[in-house]
C-alpha cells in the first residue's frame, strides 16, 4: 500500500518514476505472490506442487533471461526476462525444496529458523565484499564464488549469533523465545524434528 500510495504522489507531482521505484519493479513480481501465498492455502498447496510445467517453466525463463542478459536486449525487456525468471525458477525450487527437504531433520530446521536473519544480514554483505574485488584483477567465476563463500559463512555466523541473544533475536526475528537458541535445543520443536 505504501508503495502504491508513492508512485500516486509521484504520479501528481509529475516527476515520473525514480530510480528506485523502477527498481522496485523487478522485485514486485517475487512479494505479489509472496503475500498471495501467505493469504490462500489452495494457492500455497499447487504452489509447491512439483509438475512438469513447474521445471519446464523455471529452466525455460532462467534460459531466456541469460540469453537477454547475453545478447545485450534492451533494459526493460532485460527486466522483464529477469522478473519472469527470478518467479518461475523461485517456484521451481520451492518445489523442489518441498518435494526433496521437506523432512524432519535438525539442520533443515535450524537453517529455516535462521533463514530471516541471512537474509537481512547477507544483503550489505553481498555488496562489501564485491567492491573490496574491484581492487584485485580475478576472473569474474573466482571473485562469484569467493563473494557467494565469504557471505554464506558471515550471514550463517551472523544469525547463530543473533540467535544467541533473546534482544537482538526479538528485533531481527521478531521472536523472544526459540528453542534453537540453545544447542540441540530443549522444547517442543527438538522434540517435533
Amino acid at each position: 500500500m505504501t508503495f502504491l500510495a508513492m508512485l500516486v504522489a509521484q504520479g501528481l507531482l509529475a516527476k515520473g518514476l525514480s530510480e528506485p521505484f523502477e527498481s522496485v519493479f523487478v522485485y514486485l513480481p517475487h512479494f505479489a505472490p509472496g503475500a498471495a501465498l501467505a493469504l490462500s492455502p489452495v494457492f500455497l498447496e499447487r504452489y509447491r506442487r512439483l509438475t512438469p510445467a513447474a521445471v519446464i517453466f523455471g529452466v525455460g525463463f532462467l534460459l531466456l533471461a541469460m540469453a537477454a542478459y547475453w545478447l545485450e536486449v534492451p533494459a526493460g525487456q532485460r527486466k522483464l526476462a529477469q522478473a519472469l525468471s527470478g518467479l518461475c525458477v523461485t517456484r521451481l525450487l520451492v518445489a523442489l525444496a518441498y518435494r526433496w527437504l521437506d523432512r524432519p531433520h535438525p539442520f533443515i530446521r535450524r537453517a529455516a529458523d535462521l533463514s530471516f536473519s541471512v537474509c537481512l544480514i547477507h544483503q550489505p554483505l553481498i555488496v562489501l565484499p564485491g567492491v573490496a574485488f574491484f581492487a584485485v584483477d580475478l576472473p569474474l567465476v573466482l571473485e562469484y564464488g569467493l563473494i557467494c563463500a565469504l557471505t554464506l559463512v558471515i550471514s550463517w555466523q551472523g544469525a547463530v549469533w543473533i540467535d544467541r541473544s533473546a534482544a537482538a533475536r526479538l528485533l531481527f526475528n521478531g521472536k523472544w523465545n526459540d528453542d534453537w537458541s540453545h544447542k540441540g535445543g530443549t522444547g517442543a520443536a527438538s522434540q517435533q524434528v
